[in-house]
C-alpha cells in the first residue's frame, strides 16, 4: 500500500499529537497525584505534594498544630492535650465534634460517626470578600488528646474535594 507525502504527514502530525498528549497525562499524574506522609508529633497523614505544602513554624496560624497549604483547600490541624484539658478525656469523637457544633458553629448540623473519627461540614461566606467556603471538620483521638482537622475549599469547589478530603482524612494515623 502506498501513501502519499500528504498522508505521511497528517499521519505523523497525528502519532506526534498522540505522544504529547500522553506526555502531558504522565507528567500530570506524576506531578498532582505523587504523595508524602506527614509527620507531626504521633500524627501522621499522607496528602498529595503538588496540591499541599507543610507550613513552617513561622506560618502557622497560633494554636495549631500544622497548615496544610492547598492549591484549593487549606488543612488547619489543632490538638487539644488531654494533660492541659483532662475534662475531655472521656468524649468520644462524636460528642467533641458536636461541642465544637454547639460553641463555635451555630448552625443545626449534626456529626456523624465515621468509625475512626467524626466529621460534619459546614457552609460560610467570607465577611471582607463575600466568598462562599465550605469547611469540612473532622475529629480525630489518640492516646494523649484530640484532633481536630478543619478543610476549608471555595463552595463552588466543595463538590468535587468532598471525597478527595474523605480519602486524605483516611490516611491519617496515630503511633
Amino acid at each position: 500500500m502506498d501513501f502519499s507525502k500528504k498522508q505521511i504527514i497528517v499521519l505523523s502530525i497525528i502519532i506526534a499529537l498522540i505522544l504529547a498528549i500522553g506526555t502531558v497525562g504522565v507528567v500530570f499524574s506524576v506531578r498532582y497525584l505523587t504523595v508524602k506522609t506527614y509527620n507531626k508529633e504521633e500524627m501522621s497523614i499522607t496528602l498529595p505534594i503538588r496540591i499541599f505544602d507543610e507550613t513552617t513554624e513561622d506560618d502557622r496560624d497560633e494554636g495549631y498544630i500544622v497548615v496544610f497549604n492547598g492549591l484549593e483547600t487549606t488543612i488547619w490541624v489543632k490538638k487539644i492535650y488531654f494533660d492541659e484539658s483532662p475534662e475531655f478525656k472521656d468524649f468520644t469523637t462524636e460528642e467533641y465534634a458536636n461541642r465544637i457544633i454547639r460553641t463555635a458553629i451555630f448552625m443545626p448540623v449534626f456529626a456523624k460517626n465515621m468509625g475512626e473519627y467524626a466529621s460534619f461540614q459546614v457552609s460560610f461566606e467570607d465577611p471582607e470578600t463575600l466568598e462562599e467556603f465550605v469547611q469540612q471538620t473532622y475529629v480525630f483521638k489518640s492516646d494523649d488528646g484530640i484532633w481536630v482537622f478543619s478543610a476549608v475549599s471555595p463552595a463552588e469547589l466543595s463538590n468535587s474535594y468532598y471525597k478527595k478530603v474523605d480519602r486524605w482524612m483516611q490516611s491519617v494515623e496515630f503511633e
